[in-house]
């Protein structure tokens, strides 16, 4: 199993502006100039589960969009939960990749079934629909501009991160949350034709909060 500490950051665009020294009347020196647009990420939240059919079918389509758009533009984290979250063994005992967190996650949405998904929290959505929803969600402006570092110690085991918030509109009012994510998980998936895969490789899933369940 290959662990990988992944981060997410929203990035923004740096516009340099350079000016000659020339006499500029003392009334007109100071001229107000729009800010650039941030540049804009789409969060999706896949509600999915290794005993859900149809949810390899909703990571593919998530693995297209990251093709088309980038994989710092459409952020994907998988939050293994809900009914179909896990197998049940004999001693009815889940398999790691559900967590308390996302059942309360789950429950919080108000969801009942999987796969389905949060597209930057506009109401639960099918898979199906994603597509269309990050495409509206990109020709949106950003009210907020995030940077997030993340310092792993191999030695430790202990990661120190720091994030940095600017709102850009006056108007962001909300709470941060920050998320520990895992890529590269072999463990069993529930294919589309009934098959029970124990080779199946789950990104982007949910681990933890870094910072409580809300914030």
């Amino acid at each position: 199993m290959k662990h990988n500490l992944r981060y997410l950051s929203v990035l923004c665009l740096l516009c340099v502006l350079c000016v000659s020294c020339s006499h500029i009347d003392e009334n007109e020196q100071l001229i107000y100039v729009k800010p650039a647009d941030v540049t804009r990420a789409v969060l999706i939240e896949d509600f999915t589960g290794q005993n859900c059919l149809n949810c390899p079918n909703a990571t593919l389509t998530i693995g297209d969009l990251q093709a088309a758009y980038g994989h710092d533009v459409v952020v994907a984290v998988g939050i293994y939960s809900g009914e179909f979250g896990y197998m049940r063994g004999d001693r009815n005992r889940p398999y790691p990749l559900t967590t308390q967190m996302g059942d309360e996650y789950y429950v919080h949405w108000g969801l009942d079934h999987q796969p389905v998904g949060l597209v930057n929290r506009h109401g639960a959505s099918e898979y199906q629909e994603w597509g269309a929803l990050v495409r509206e969600q990109l020709q949106q402006k950003s009210s907020l501009q995030l940077e997030a570092l993340a310092d792993y110690d191999s030695v430790n085991r202990q990661v120190a991160i720091k994030v940095s918030a600017m709102g850009t509109d006056g108007n962001t009012n909300g709470k941060l949350q920050v998320w520990l994510t895992e890529d590269n998980i072999t463990d069993g998936q529930r294919m589309p034709d009934g098959v029970w895969n124990k080779e199946y490789v789950h990104n982007h899933v949910f681990r933890d909060a870094v910072n409580a369940a809300w914030g």
